[in-house]
């Protein structure tokens, strides 16, 4: 849904009198009412079947910083498009995912919804989603959020991204290198946040 939705920002630039703006606030009403949790302004990664609803357990429990990080910027996506105001939300999850950050700044794999590291390693794609989040929070007026992004900057450079113009996908909480191979999917994170953080910068 995540992707669907990013897919229906980006057809809606290309083809703004066709429908996907408005297949997009469908889903985007979707993430508001189902998939983010309230009172903990945190968004889940399982749901039951038949009605959205949260799992028992811990499988109801488990959050992915990256995937908070990276809705705070699809929302800021979609209000940019469609002329909305950001909603207060993505600040929520923006805020909860920062808690999260270890005490370097680099995003975790996972963690339940009271902030406690579950899968406390490190791949490439959260990094960049956490450079995204923070410019936008930043262009929004928040200060810190530009150090922030500084950090994660720093990070993916120093530690991510190799000369040889690939990248080492996955750290152990340790720092110990976990990845053997460079999945395609990541190279998607690495441009659209190099692509968001020149545009920033160029505003």
């Amino acid at each position: 849904h995540m992707h669907l939705f990013e897919a229906c920002l980006a057809w809606h630039k290309r083809r703004p009198a066709a429908a996907y703006l408005k297949r997009a606030d469908a889903l985007l009403q979707l993430c508001l009412t189902r998939f983010i949790d309230e009172p903990t302004g945190t968004l889940g990664e399982r749901f039951m079947p038949d009605d959205w609803s949260r799992p028992d357990g811990e499988a109801g429990d488990i959050v992915e910083p990256g995937h908070q990080f990276e809705w705070v910027w699809l929302l800021a996506e979609h209000a940019r498009i469609s002329g909305t105001d950001l909603p207060d939300i993505a600040r929520r999850l923006y805020a909860f995912a920062c808690a999260t950050l270890d005490p370097d700044g680099r995003a975790i794999q996972s963690c339940l919804r009271n902030g406690t590291p579950v899968d406390a390693s490190r791949r490439t794609w959260p990094q960049t989603e956490a450079l995204k989040a923070h410019l936008v929070i930043w262009r929004h007026g928040d200060a810190k959020a530009g150090v922030r992004a500084e950090t994660s900057f720093d990070i993916l450079m120093d530690e991510y991204l190799t000369p040889e113009g690939g990248w080492i996908d996955h750290y152990s909480a340790d720092g110990h290198v976990m990845a053997a191979n460079m999945p395609a999917s990541t190279g998607y994170h690495i441009v659209l946040a190099f692509q968001d953080l020149i545009r920033t910068l160029e505003a």
